[in-house]
């Protein structure tokens, strides 16, 4: 029986092929941080204290830009007279969805204090405007959500991030 052998070429062939694979490891990004929503300009300031000349308000707007660092995040806006505390006179007066934009400034919310538009309590002259900011829908106790008290009008779900901004209004309305 002859032994035939394998060409020089042949033989290199198999040995490189003939090692060991490694497969190549998936790459795992972590995953994006929710940032919370931040309030990026607001005339007046957040925080300021205004009077208004009547019941009507007079003809002063409150003008807020809101934004998020999540780029595909909703944000979700109330603006809420008298809250908290939680009591019989707190309403949400306005509340809207801004969808992502592809930047981080949303949009610019304007609210013009009034008594009879916004059916704010009577017997007070001093009332806190709050608008809530989220970037998940606020919880809904008419939905099953279970809500805490000292937050029924603002709650978020798990995971959410809000914050709440404020301004104290001087406006009699009797």
């Amino acid at each position: 029986m002859a032994h035939r052998r394998l060409p020089i070429s042949a033989l290199a062939v198999i040995t490189v092929t003939s090692g060991c694979v490694i497969p190549i490891a998936p790459s795992f990004d972590d995953p994006e941080p929710n940032y919370p929503p931040y309030v990026l300009a607001a005339d007046p300031p957040v925080g300021s204290i205004l009077t208004f000349q009547g019941s009507t308000g007079g003809a002063r707007d409150i003008t807020v830009t809101i934004a998020d660092q999540n780029l595909g995040d909703h944000l979700f806006t109330r603006w809420i007279y008298d809250y908290p505390p939680d009591d019989s006179n707190s309403r949400v007066v306005l509340a809207n969805e801004y969808p992502p934009t592809g930047e981080a400034q949303r949009g610019t919310l304007r609210i013009q204090p009034s008594c009879s538009l916004h059916n704010i309590a009577h017997g007070f002259t001093q009332h806190r405007l709050v608008l809530s900011i989220a970037d998940r829908d606020f919880l809904n106790q008419e939905n099953g959500d279970t809500v805490p008290p000292e937050a029924r009008l603002d709650a978020l779900p798990d995971g959410a991030q809000g914050l709440r901004a404020i301004w104290f209004i001087n406006l009699d309305c009797r």
